[in-house]
C-alpha cells in the first residue's frame, strides 16, 4: 500500500472511532473500482484503479510482456505516482524512454477511470519537479553510461576500492544491453562441455571459407591452427570441440577480414573469464545454444527456475544493478546527460561536465574518465551521416544511444574508425522496432518473402548479399539455421 492510502484509511479508522455506535451507520464511503486494458510493448497491459470518495487510493498495473529496465519500470514504478498525484501522470514527460509501454499505460488508465464511472480529464495531472541545484562530486573515476558495459566497469573499479560516479542521461539504466535477447559467445566454457558436439559441418564450413581469404595474415594463420585442433579433436574426441582460434576465425571472416585483430583477440581470449566472472555477481549463462555467425554452440544464455531460457538483457541489467546498489562506493546519477569532457593544463581528462532532469549542472572530478556510450543507433541523423543508403532506416536501439561520447571525445581530438560498419538487423517487427532475436534462426527458423521462397542463407549472408526477392514482405517460419550480431550488417551494435 502507498502512503496515500496508509493516511486515508488511518484517518478514516480514527473518524469512526469518534462517531458513537448508534450513529456508525450514517457514515457512508464512496468506493468505486475501474480496470482498463491497452496494448503495450510486449503485449497487453491492465490498469486497475480504486476511488475513495473521489479520490484515487489504490492503482494496479500488470504488464508482464514488457521489458524488465524499460517497460517494467513503468510498471512499477507508476502505481504510486498515480496515487500521490491523485491522478494520471507520465513521469517521464518529454522524454523517449518507454515510450510504447508509457502510451499504452496511459490509455488503460483512463479506460480504467472511465470505467469506474468518473471523466479522466479530471485526473490528468502534470509531472512537477522542483529545479535541482548544481552539484560537484569527486572520485577516482567517473563512467559516463550505465549500460552492461558501465555497470561492469563500475563494479570492478569498486571492487579495487575506487570511489566510482556512473552518469546515465536515461530514467533507467541498461542502454542497449537491457533490450539483447539472444546471448553472450564464449569459447572453451565449462558449460560447452555439457553439449553432446554435432557441429562438424559448421567447422568444415568455416574452414572452407577462410580459404578465400588466403592473403590475410590473421584469417590465415587461425585456419591453419583451427584445421591442426580440428584434426586432432577427430582422433581423440573428448568434450565438446572448441576454441578461441576459431572464436577468431568466426568473428573474421563474419566481418568480412576487415575487423582488427587485437580487438578480436581480446574479444575470444575473455570470452570464457567473462563468463566467470558475472557468475561472481550472481548472473549465470550456463544454456549452450548454436546461434548464426558460430561454426559450434557458443552462444551462453540464461534460464528461468524452470529452465526456459529468457532474454539476456532483462536477465543481466537488473542484476548488475543490484550488484552496484551493493558497493557504497558507487554513486549513480540518473537523468544526467553528460555534455563534456574536462581536461587540465596537460590534456589529461580529469573529469565530466553534465545536466541534470531540471537542467541544473552536475560537475564530477575524477583521476579518470572512461566512455561506456555505446554508439549512435538511434540518432538516425548521425547514422545517415556515416551510412547515406540507411536513410529512412527505423531502429531497434534504445533511446539514449545518441552517440554523445563519440562527440565528446572528438572535441578533445579523438580518432575514430569504422564509423560507417553499422548493424543491420533482418528481423524487426515493423509497428514497433522490436528486434526478433536471431536465436529464432539458431533454432531453425528461415526468411522467405510473401511469395513463401527462401532468398538468403540465414547462417551466413556471402559477402554481397543478394537483394531479397522483389516482392514484398518478410515472413518467420521454424527450422533451419543462423548468425550473431556481429555478422550482420541497424540494431543495438550501431
Amino acid at each position: 500500500m502507498r502512503k496515500r492510502i496508509f493516511a486515508m484509511l488511518t484517518a478514516l479508522v480514527m473518524l469512526l472511532s469518534l462517531v458513537p455506535a448508534a450513529m456508525a451507520s450514517t457514515v457512508e464511503v464512496t468506493a468505486v473500482t475501474g480496470t482498463g486494458t491497452a496494448k503495450g510493448f510486449g503485449g497487453d497491459v491492465t490498469v486497475t484503479m480504486t476511488l475513495v470518495d473521489g479520490e484515487i487510493a489504490y492503482v494496479e498495473m500488470e504488464g508482464s510482456g514488457e521489458t524488465a529496465g524499460i517497460g517494467g519500470n513503468i510498471i512499477n514504478e507508476w502505481p504510486e505516482a498515480f496515487v500521490n498525484a491523485n491522478g494520471i501522470v507520465d513521469t517521464y514527460t518529454g522524454a523517449t524512454f518507454a515510450q510504447i509501454t508509457r502510451a499504452g499505460v496511459l490509455e488503460a488508465a483512463r479506460a480504467a477511470l472511465e470505467n469506474a464511472g468518473v471523466n479522466p480529464d479530471d485526473y490528468l495531472r502534470e509531472a512537477g519537479q522542483e529545479a535541482a541545484e548544481d552539484v560537484t562530486l569527486d572520485a577516482d573515476i567517473v563512467i559516463v553510461g550505465a549500460g552492461g558495459a558501465g555497470m561492469t566497469a563500475a563494479i570492478v573499479a569498486a571492487d579495487a576500492g575506487k570511489r566510482v560516479v556512473v552518469l546515465e542521461s536515461q530514467p533507467a539504466v541498461g542502454g542497449n544491453s537491457v533490450k539483447s535477447t539472444g546471448g553472450m559467445n564464449a569459447a572453451k566454457t565449462v558449460y560447452q562441455d555439457k553439449n553432446e558436439f554435432g557441429e562438424a559441418a559448421g567447422v568444415d564450413k568455416t574452414l572452407a571459407a577462410a580459404e578465400a581469404y588466403a592473403d590475410n595474415e590473421f584469417i590465415a594463420n587461425s585456419a591453419s591452427v583451427v584445421k591442426s585442433q580440428w584434426e586432432s579433436w577427430q582422433a581423440n574426441p573428448e568434450g565438446y570441440f572448441d576454441s578461441v582460434q576459431l572464436f577468431a576465425l568466426d568473428t573474421m571472416i563474419g566481418g568480412k577480414g576487415i575487423n582488427d585483430p587485437e580487438l578480436v583477440k581480446t574479444l575470444v581470449n575473455e570470452s570464457s573469464s567473462a563468463i566467470d566472472w558475472l557468475q561472481t555477481v550472481g548472473i549465470d549463462l550456463n544454456n549452450v545454444a548454436a546461434f548464426g555467425g558460430a561454426s559450434v554452440k557458443r552462444i551462453h544464455r540464461p534460464v528461468d527456475e524452470n529452465g526456459k531460457v529468457v532474454s539476456v538483457g532483462a536477465y543481466i541489467v537488473p542484476r548488475l544493478e543490484a550488484a552496484m546498489k551493493e558497493r557504497e562506493n558507487i554513486t549513480l546519477c540518473l537523468d544526467t546527460t553528460a555534455t563534456e569532457i574536462l581536461t587540465n593544463e596537460a590534456g589529461a581528462a580529469v573529469g565530466v561536465k553534465a545536466e541534470g532532469k531540471t537542467g541544473n549542472t552536475v560537475t564530477v572530478n575524477a583521476q579518470a574518465v572512461i566512455l561506456a556510450t555505446g554508439g549512435f543507433g538511434a540518432n538516425l541523423d548521425m547514422v545517415v551521416q556515416y551510412k547515406p543508403d540507411l536513410d529512412g532506416f527505423m531502429t531497434t536501439n534504445a533511446s539514449g544511444i545518441q552517440g554523445q561520447g563519440i562527440l565528446m571525445a572528438e572535441a578533445l581530438g579523438a580518432a575514430t574508425v569504422d564509423m560507417e560498419q553499422i548493424q543491420i538487423h533482418p528481423t524487426v517487427q515493423a509497428d514497433t522496432a522490436s528486434l526478433i532475436t536471431e536465436g529464432l534462426r539458431g533454432d531453425g527458423a528461415v526468411l522467405i518473402n510473401a511469395n513463401g521462397e527462401r532468398f538468403i542463407d540465414e547462417w551466413c549472408p556471402p559477402p554481397k548479399s543478394p537483394s531479397p526477392a522483389p516482392s514484398p514482405g518478410w515472413w518467420w517460419i521454424r527450422r533451419w539455421w543462423t548468425l550473431p550480431p556481429s555478422f550482420r550488417a541497424t540494431s543495438p551494435a550501431a
